[in-house]
C-alpha cells in the first residue's frame, strides 16, 4: 500500500473518530454528567479533528498531536476505571496501555513520512 493512501486512511479514520466523539456531546451538555467526562471528550474531539487536519495537510506538528489524543484516551480509561467505576480495573488498566501502543506505532508511521517537512 502507498504510504500516501495510509495517511489518507489514518487521516480519515481520526476525523471519523471526531465525529463519533462529537456525537456524545450533546448528551453530556443535556444531561448531568461528570465534568471531567465532559471535558476529556471534548477533548478527544479536538484532539481527533486536529490529527485529521494535521496528517491530512502533513504538518510537522502531527505526530505529537497524535501522542497527546493517545494520552488524553488513555487517562480517560484510567479514569474510567479507577475513578468512576465504569469499567473492571484491569479492563480499564489493559485498554489505556493498548492505547498507548497504537498511539506511538502510528505517530511513529506518521512520523516516518518521507514527503511531509518534519
Amino acid at each position: 500500500m502507498d504510504r500516501t493512501i495510509a495517511l489518507r486512511v489514518i487521516a480519515v479514520g481520526f476525523f471519523l473518530h471526531a465525529l463519533y466523539s462529537a456525537s456524545f456531546l450533546l448528551g453530556m451538555v443535556a444531561a448531568p454528567t461528570s465534568p471531567i467526562l465532559l471535558i476529556g471528550t471534548l477533548a478527544k474531539t479536538v484532539l481527533a479533528l486536529a490529527c485529521a487536519f494535521g496528517i491530512w495537510t502533513k504538518q510537522p506538528w502531527a505526530p505529537a498531536a497524535v501522542v497527546l489524543i493517545g494520552v488524553v484516551i488513555a487517562v480517560l480509561w484510567l479514569v474510567y476505571g479507577f475513578v468512576l467505576g465504569v469499567v473492571a480495573y484491569l479492563y480499564g488498566v489493559a485498554m489505556a496501555v493498548l492505547a498507548i501502543v497504537v498511539t506511538m506505532l502510528v505517530a511513529a508511521y506518521v512520523r516516518l513520512n518521507p514527503g511531509a517537512t518534519y
